[in-house]
């Protein structure tokens, strides 16, 4: 994948991406894991991202790996998106980012950020070896995910996140209710 280009780039609504098992592959390679991950910073681009003008949901990726880019490993917003069954690792910003969606199954490492969810929910996912916040939520749901470290903050929303079920070593929080 050249540098600086997307590996696809979703420019309407109501679209499902099945990897069918496939890697999608950026130019950008890592090397150690957390706070020792140095990555190559040679490209600015997405692997999959929701670009159009006229996207407002309902994209689906699934079933696969994104791999080596330098900004987003997947990023979707507008409201009924679906991550599943996706590996995303070396990524430069973050592994999975999502807005009104949800994020299941799937493993998010070596990245700058794991997950970064916005008003969605998590679930059954895994995040590990990334250089930043292994899961953070922004009035998100989180149910039965593994990580190092999970950060909540409320920002600019109103809504509380609730995390249940989380396997953590380390907790940030902000303006954010965790139940049990």
């Amino acid at each position: 994948m050249p540098a600086n280009t997307d590996g696809i780039d979703i420019a309407v609504s109501d679209v499902t991406i099945d990897l069918n098992g496939f890697t999608l592959k950026g130019p950008v390679t890592c090397t150690g894991v957390g706070i020792t991950l140095s990555c190559s910073k040679t490209a600015a681009a997405n692997g999959i991202a929701a670009t159009g003008q006229f996207v407002t949901g309902n994209m689906t990726v699934r079933n696969g790996t994104v791999r080596g880019f330098g900004q987003l490993g997947v990023t979707l917003t507008g409201t009924g998106n679906i991550v599943d069954g996706v590996n995303a690792s070396e990524n430069l910003a973050s592994g999975i980012y999502v807005w009104y969606g949800t994020v299941s199954n799937t493993t998010s490492s070596r990245n700058g950020a794991g997950f970064v969810c916005f008003a969605g929910q998590l679930k059954h996912n895994t995040a590990y070896g990334n250089s930043g916040d292994g899961i953070l939520l922004n009035c998100c749901s989180a149910t039965d995910n593994a990580t190092t470290t999970l950060t909540m903050a409320s920002r600019d929303f109103t809504p509380s996140s609730a995390a249940t079920s989380q396997t953590v070593t380390g907790w940030e929080t902000s303006s954010t209710r965790l139940a049990s």
